[in-house]
Formats: C-alpha cells, structure tokens, sequence
C-alpha cells in the first residue's frame, strides 16, 4: 500500500490526515485522562500506541503545520506514558518535536513545556524541570493566563518540595492554591493540596497533612479522577504509617491499590507496594514484605523513576538490619546516599531519624572501620548494582524466612506435609521421589533407594518439577522446603 502511494505522491497526505486524526483524538481525552472513564481511554491508547508512534514519527519528519500537530500529540501523550511507566519515550517524542517545530502558539508551547518538565521531574531530570517549567511560566505570564500560572507555581513548589527546600516549597504551593481557589480550577486544585499535605507530612504535621489529603481526595471522588483517588488514598496511609498506624495504613493502602490496579497506574501501584511493603516489614512479615518492596523496585527500574527508588532500597536496607545482615545494609545505606546526592532528591524528617537510627545501630553491630568499609563500598555503586543487590538480598531474606518458619513447623510437631502435597497434586511415590531429590540424589541413586528403574525414576522427577513449576533440581528442593513437603537441612548461609 505505502509503494503505490509513493508512486502517485499521496504519501505525505495520507501521513498528515493520520497525524491530524490522532492529535484531535488525543487532545480530546485531554479531561477524560483524569475522570472516571480513564481506564477505558487508557485501553484506547494501548490499542493505538503502534498508530500513535507512527503519527508522532510524521510530526518530525513533516514540515509546516505537522510539525505543529505533532507538538500537541506528544503533549497530549504525556500523562499516558506517565501511566504506563514509559517515560523516557514521552520525554523523548516531546523533546524532539518541540525542536523541530515552527510557528507553535504560545499557549501550545507553554503547555508542551510544562508537560516535558513533568516527564522530566520523574525521571529525577530536575535541572530540565526546572528549566522547562520556567519557560512554560515566562509563556503563560504572556498570555495572562492565570490557570497556566497556577500549574507552574504548582510544579516548581513540587520540585522544591522533592528537593527537601520545604519552605520555598510552601511559597510557591501557596500562591498556587491561591490563584487556583480564584478561578475554581478544581481539576487541577487537589495537586496543590497533596502537595502542601506532603510538606505538613514531612514536618510530623499530620493533623494538618490529614486536612490536605481529605480535602484532595473529596475533590477527586466527586470528579472521578480514579488515579488521583488512588495517590490520595496512598498519601493518607503514609501520613498514618507514620502515625504507628498501621491497621490504618494497610486500609488506605489497600483501598487506593485497587484505583492503581482498575487504571494500572504503574508508578502509582510502586508507590503504594512501598508503602504495604514497610508496613509488613514493621510488623515483622518479613516475606510479603520483600515480595512487595521488590515488585515496587522492579516497576521504578523499569520506569527509570530515581524519585522512589532510595526511599525502596531503604525499606530493605531497615529489613536487612532486620535480619542481622548488617553489612548489606549498610552498603545499601550507602548506595541511597549517594542516589541522593546526586539527584538531589529530598527526605522527610521522620525518614531521616529512622536512617539515622539504623545507622547507629549498624555503627554499633559492624564497628567505625566495619561500617565505613560497608557504607564506602556502596557508595561506589551504580545504581543498576545496588538495585540488583537490593533484590538479590530480598530474595535472600524471604528463603530465610522461608526456613525459618518450616523449622518451627518441624519443631512444633505440625506435620503440613500432606496438605501441600495434595494441593500440588503429588502422589505418595512422588513425594518419596522429591524427598530424595531435595537430598541431593541423582536419578539412578534415587532409583537404587526406591527399587525403581532410573527411567521411572526420571519421569518421576520430571512430573515434580512441572507441578513445582520450576525447571531446575535446586529449585525444585527450594520449593519443597518453603512449601514444607521436606524438613529444611541445618542452614550453613552465615550473615554477613
């Protein structure tokens, strides 16, 4: 089809109606992106995403009014590869066509600026953020618009807020809300208020951090912002988190997990997995709390969002300590210092007094040289390292776990065996078979002890590892002392 239009020299028609027909589209879910009906426009845009690269692509390469339309798609796009944690392609689309395009309004260029400088800010790109916001406001301050006006005051008080800079944050949220409540913006009104909510937080506030949230909340159930729900819902079980609530917090949290999910809302879900992560880890469930702080860590890596990152690894540097492995931790301490240093990513107060609390007893357990050696040591790491590590170590804590529980099993008399078999659907020889297999048997020796042929003996071992659903012996040995169908053997793992 593309050869024959080549030949008549329709191409380029055909790529302009196509651009035009899915800038009008996407610009018209501009207010359906925050209302009750996004999770459905956000499937329309999964749908079309291959059609929406293909569209973008001709905002680059065309001339004259293209380049134009393009701006307002890939400004339109935003928030959509915000929710779907592909940021560095919206930011890249965005970019690109801001810099070949001619003629833009001034009010379309504000808002591609302002949107860029979102994209920006998540990516912990806090100079272009910044950057970008204040040519955004420079436009607006042109066109005497006060809602342009209020965003900017808006977002520059959000990155002096992720920044620590909690007073000149509440400058510029102030003036935001002011200008905001004038115009009766309340589409836009409830970011202020998180906001201002976050700051009251992060000064132990709560009361007042309380009045925020409840405030942004009720403005987004009665617009039906369901992602917007959700961060409200996540900000009120932080602020309970905090106040040693943590029946509470697990309320908001679950609550607002259920927004995330029904948009999926990735960047959302991340930070409301951190914060049912830090709880069970407080109440000492150290499993579901490492199953939940690594999906959180999976989902920011691959965002490429630095802004939740440290507070994740924290988490589990405070669930090493935990679990007396003090060296990781506090090479994991040291990873997040040096995340923050040159990200110059903010930390709220209570958070800086629990990492200052862990340090003194890491200081204390490790000794002056045993700490420094650990700390230094993650200092020096990339990021993509200590992320790794801080999987790697979670996993660690949950087998531990894992064993741990299957000994007071063991010790309690309990025999779960047979009701773990039978919900995997092992028969009597297989567990005999897998006994033996957790033993470190090979197929013949398993053979020789049951009075099997090694063939018989090999299926068997098969059927286990497919109702194991592992692929490998060792795995395979792993599950059955986790699920309790074999004893643990005596650990030999020391902590570090």
């Amino acid at each position: 089809g593309l050869g024959r239009l080549n030949e008549v020299g329709e191409t380029d028609v055909v790529r302009r109606r196509v651009l035009r027909f899915f800038t009008d589209l996407v610009v018209s879910f501009e207010f359906d992106l925050i209302g009750p009906n996004q999770h459905i426009i956000l499937r329309r845009l999964d749908q079309e995403v291959g059609n929406l690269r293909l569209a973008l692509q001709s905002g680059l390469d065309l001339d004259g009014t293209a380049s134009v339309e393009g701006v307002r798609l890939a400004s339109g796009l935003w928030r959509y590869w915000l929710v779907r944690g592909q940021l560095s392609e919206g930011s890249r689309w965005l970019s690109r066509s801001l810099n070949v395009a001619t003629g833009v309004p001034v009010g379309v260029r504000a808002l591609a600026l302002n949107n860029l400088g979102n994209l920006a800010l998540e990516l912990s790109q806090y100079t272009k953020a910044h950057a970008c916001y204040m040519q955004s406001m420079e436009l607006y301050e042109t066109i005497d618009d006060n809602s342009g006006m209020g965003d900017e005051l808006n977002n520059l008080g959000l990155l002096e807020l992720i920044q620590g800079k909690f007073d000149a944050a509440r400058v510029l949220l102030e003036r935001s809300l002011s200008i905001r409540r004038q115009i009766g913006d309340t589409i836009a009104l409830p970011n202020t208020l998180s906001n201002l909510g976050d700051i009251a937080c992060f000064e132990e506030d709560y009361d007042l951090s309380d009045t925020y949230h409840g405030e942004a909340l009720a403005i987004r159930r009665e617009i039906g912002n369901k992602r917007g729900i959700a961060l409200s819902l996540s900000n009120l079980g932080m602020v309970a988190y905090l106040r040693g609530d943590t029946d509470g917090a697990e309320r908001w949290y679950s609550e607002g997990m259920e927004y995330a999910t029904e948009v999926d809302d990735q960047f959302g879900k991340a930070g409301i997995l951190l914060g049912q992560g830090k709880v069970a880890v407080r109440r000492g469930q150290l499993k579901p709390g490492m199953a939940l702080l690594t999906q959180s860590l999976l989902i920011l890596r691959q965002m490429g969002s630095r802004r939740l990152l440290a507070d994740v690894v924290d988490a589990l540097a405070a669930a090493a300590a935990h679990d007396k492995r003090f060296q990781s931790a506090a090479r994991l301490i040291g990873s997040t210092s040096t995340m923050r240093e040159g990200h110059q990513i903010g930390i709220t107060h209570r958070s800086r007094l629990e990492i200052n609390e862990l340090l003194t007893e890491l200081h204390g357990e490790l000794g002056e040289a045993g700490f420094q050696s650990a700390f230094e040591s993650g200092k020096r790491q990339s990021l993509e390292t200590a992320v790794d590590e801080a999987i790697m170590l979670a996993g660690a804590i949950s087998d531990a776990e894992d064993l741990r529980l299957a000994r007071e099993q063991a010790e309690s008399g309990v025999d779960t065996s047979e009701l773990a078999a039978e919900e995997l659907g092992l028969t009597p020889r297989e567990r005999e078979v897998l006994i033996l297999l957790a033993q470190g048997l090979s197929d013949k020796e398993i053979a020789d002890s049951l009075f099997i042929s090694p063939r018989t003996a090999m299926t068997h071992v098969g059927n286990i590892l497919a109702k194991l659903g592992v692929n490998k012996r060792t795995l395979a040995a792993s599950v059955a002392v986790r699920k309790g169908l074999v004893a643990p053997a005596t650990p030999t793992a020391a902590r570090d």
